[in-house]
């Protein structure tokens, strides 16, 4: 395989190419500073996916010459004024960072307010520059938008749109081995309850992999943004029907009359569901809106189950081993109902021009910034007032980097690939500002050598490069990269054509420095972003979309729920395995992990129950059951809202598992709706996924009652403060 296969390698070369580039057309325009090119470069080239170029380049230059303006207004109107220069700063900063986070224009929002920034920073000592500067720095920031828009968009494009293609189906693919691995369980005599396999934690980590391209390709691509609904309706499916698989039942008994009477169809119908897992694999331009194969195997299962029970023989059969197949088979049906509509949805994606999308000006749907962003774009604003603050009065060495700098490490903390947040940034902060003694040491050395252009843009190619290479290997610019870039930049502001003084590779150290401690204060100190408080509120959340589900719900708010609960395990397992530090109980991480597996049991149970109102039910049947089944999901919400309460709180609350009279009366009537069943007395239409439903129900009980033993299992008190600065 050749080297330039390899997607880091290229993003490497990318970056090294538009950064030579953007330095050279800098230089030939004489542009008096051409490291904001280079710094443009590296900032936009981080957005790795093709789409829109057009939107891309103007709105980002639009983005630049706001900020611009914005500053020089700024700084000429009110320098004598530093309170209203001040509040004007961080007006801007906070309202671009929150947007930032949001679905806008993103990166015309990043651009104005880092310009702004840049602005205000260099020009506070001296404002009658202030326009002059941001003239010069609009040139040089839309060179640098024009150069990296051109190398991603020509060199080795990548588009968010083919890659999610390419996400799915290795998702897909692991999603099938483990459906077809658990429903052959049901025929398998020596099958047992299955761990946590390897093939589960490769596709929760497919599944997070395809989260987070949902997150940034929308923010990339007009054209992935414009089929963005079906993308997360694509995504939220493929958790359903890995949660549907999940839920198949224990094998039959060796002696059992289904294995004789409907083993051979069960198998069929898997092999269908088998074959058409791997036909949605394949990346077949002709494929089908509607395969009727696996409905046809089910259909065909369906008639043989039913004349089973016609001829009287299913009479003996124990109603827990009926049930279970009922379960089995209610599961296999969701499962090839959810594979009829990832299947419409890709042909829709697929056979849908790609330019029939919004116009490319037009905003990308209703504004939404979270509460995170919306938080942390106070944090931004705040760390970029007192990085102001600390230029204008104390003057330290490397002054003209601390603002823009210290901004940029609050804004993008979220952002990390793999990060811990907030936690710990002391700790890694003091580990840059050691690390970063012999990298000044070194610029000693290489400074004279950069004096020729040659051994210049050798080091500037050699940067971008590992840059590049490192921020794509890693998903994402990581704490360490970040830090590494700003050293690298510093490095190329001294003009090495002029002699370059002790002092001014003392001011790269120290601006670095300065920045990093003023952000590390802020971020942790203000609001932080802890993996214990994200996984507290995200199973909060989650238990929250569960209770409500037990609600009676319109179809499109359902849907939405569905949706959320199928993205938040994903992230919830990312946050867990960050549970590693002291503070942390030996084995909490498993305890976690295993509570994060019997939510997603419950949610499946929840989400299958409620397809009992999708079905023609006799209304004697109905009335019977009514009572014990609405007893039965008051239960259940009362319960979840104490798990809801345990998470919020940080605290088990009163947890108990459901009584046995929770259960009874629904079991006590069930028994007798389904031995009328298996005898034949009782018949209507959809019977087994009714009865699948209701056993879903039951299981939902059960898994309360797990969760219960897998929150008491867990130390919350232990770590749910703040810990490990």
């Amino acid at each position: 395989m050749s080297v330039f296969s390899d997607v880091a390698v290229r993003q490497g070369l990318k970056m090294a190419l538009a950064g030579i580039l953007g330095f050279a057309a800098a230089l030939w325009l004489r542009l008096p500073n051409p490291t904001w090119c280079i710094f443009t470069v590296i900032v936009l080239m981080m957005a790795q996916y093709v789409g829109a170029i057009a939107e891309k380049a103007v709105l980002r230059a639009i983005g630049t010459i706001v900020g611009a303006a914005y500053g020089v207004l700024l700084v000429g109107n009110f320098a004598s004024d530093p309170v209203v220069m001040i509040v004007g700063a961080f007006l801007m900063t906070a309202f671009g960072t929150m947007m930032f986070g949001g679905n806008w224009f993103p990166y015309a929002f990043f651009l104005a307010a880092l310009t702004t920034l840049i602005v205000v920073g260099t020009t506070m000592e001296s404002p009658d520059k202030a326009w002059h500067v941001g003239m010069t720095r609009i040139v040089e920031i839309t060179l640098g938008i024009i150069v990296s828009t051109a190398v991603t968009s020509i060199v080795w494009p990548r588009y968010a749109r083919i890659e999610f293609r390419d996400k799915f189906r290795t998702a897909l693919l692991e999603v099938g081995r483990i459906t077809s691995a658990r429903s052959r369980q049901l025929l398998s005599p020596e099958a047992t309850a299955a761990p946590f396999s390897d093939r589960e934690l490769n596709f929760a980590a497919a599944m997070n992999s395809l989260r987070l391209l949902l997150r940034y390709g929308q923010r990339e691509s007009s054209y992935f943004r414009a089929k963005l609904p079906v993308r997360t309706r694509l995504t939220a499916g493929l958790g359903a029907v890995f949660a549907a698989a999940e839920s198949l039942g224990n094998p039959l008994p060796a002696d059992s009359l289904y294995r004789r009477h409907v083993g051979a169809e069960f198998r069929a119908l898997i092999d269908a569901v088998a074959a058409e897992f791997t036909a949605l694999a394949n990346h077949d331009d002709e494929r089908a809106r509607e395969n009727p194969a696996p409905q046809a195997a089910a259909d065909h299962l369906g008639e043989k189950l039913r004349a089973l029970r016609e001829s009287g023989l299913t009479r003996e059969v124990p109603i827990d081993e009926a049930m279970n197949l009922a379960s089995h088979y209610a599961a296999l049906l969701d499962i090839v109902a959810r594979l009829q509509a990832i299947r419409a949805d890709l042909h829709d994606i697929h056979h849908t021009p790609e330019t029939i999308s919004p116009p490319v000006m037009d905003r990308p749907g209703a504004l939404h910034i979270s509460a995170f962003w919306f938080r942390n774009g106070i944090k931004s604003g705040i760390t970029a007032v007192l990085a102001l603050l600390y230029v204008n009065w104390i003057q330290p060495p490397g002054g003209l980097t601390v603002p823009f700098a210290a901004w940029l490490l609050t804004a993008t903390s979220r952002l990390y690939p793999a990060g811990e947040g907030d936690r710990r940034v002391f700790s890694y902060a003091l580990i840059v500002t050691l690390a970063g003694i012999p990298y000044a040491l070194l610029l000693l050395v290489i400074t004279p050598f950069l004096a020729h252009y040659f051994w210049l843009n050798v080091f500037l190619a050699t940067g971008l490069f590992l840059l590049g290479f490192t921020i794509t290997r890693q998903g994402g610019i990581g704490f360490y990269a970040q830090c590494g870039m700003l050293f690298f930049i510093g490095a190329l502001g001294l003009n090495a054509q002029e002699p370059v003084s002790f002092q001014q590779i003392v001011g790269v150290y120290f601006g670095v420095v300065g920045a990093l401690m003023i952000s590390a204060c802020v971020q942790r100190l203000l609001w932080p972003l802890l993996p214990q408080r994200e996984i507290f509120s995200l199973f909060a959340e989650f238990f929250a979309g569960c209770r409500e589900l037990l609600h009676p719900l319109p179809a499109e708010r359902r849907r939405a729920l569905e949706e959320r609960l199928a993205l938040i395990p994903p992230e919830l397992a990312v946050w867990i395995h960050r549970t590693t530090t002291p503070e942390y109980p030996p084995g909490e991480a498993d305890r976690l992990l295993a509570l994060l597996r019997t939510a997603e049991r419950l949610a499946y149970g929840i989400i299958a129950s409620r397809r009992m109102a999708d079905l023609a039910v006799p209304a004697d049947v109905q009335a019977e059951l009514a009572p014990e089944i609405a007893a039965m999901e008051a239960a259940c919400r009362h319960a979840l809202s104490q798990f809801e309460t345990t998470f919020t709180r940080g605290r088990p609350a009163d947890l108990a598992p459901l009584p046995p009279t929770t259960f009874e009366p629904l079991e006590d009537t069930l028994r007798d709706v389904r031995q009328r069943y298996l005898s034949g007395e009782l018949r209507f239409p959809h019977a087994l996924r009714f009865f699948g439903a209701l056993h879903a129900l039951e299981e939902t009980g059960n898994a309360i009652t797990l969760g219960v033993d897998d929150l008491k299992a867990l130390s919350l008190e232990r770590y749910r403060g703040d810990y490990a600065l």
